[in-house]
């Protein structure tokens, strides 16, 4: 259950870390995965490379694009702010 809601978390603020657009918070996030790839590198494997956070981290340009689209996507889908 809580690597779920981790999952959750983490898609969330990687995407809120796109959203904002500034260089720092995208920094913030790569520290972020260094950070649990340190600590715990099973939480890392599970979290990474799950379903929703191998979408919500494709690399570049287009991989934030695609984050975007799925946070709006979930957004319509469950009616979420």
């Amino acid at each position: 259950y809580m690597v779920h809601y981790l999952i959750i978390v983490t898609a969330i603020s990687a995407t809120i870390a796109v959203f904002s657009g500034t260089q720092e918070d995208l920094n913030k996030r790569e520290k972020f995965w260094a950070y649990v790839r340190e600590q715990d590198r099973e939480v890392f494997l599970k979290l990474r490379y799950s379903i929703v956070g191998a979408f919500m981290n494709l690399p570049g340009k287009t991989g934030r694009m695609v984050s975007f689209s799925g946070y709006k996507v979930t957004q319509k889908l469950f009616k979420f702010n």
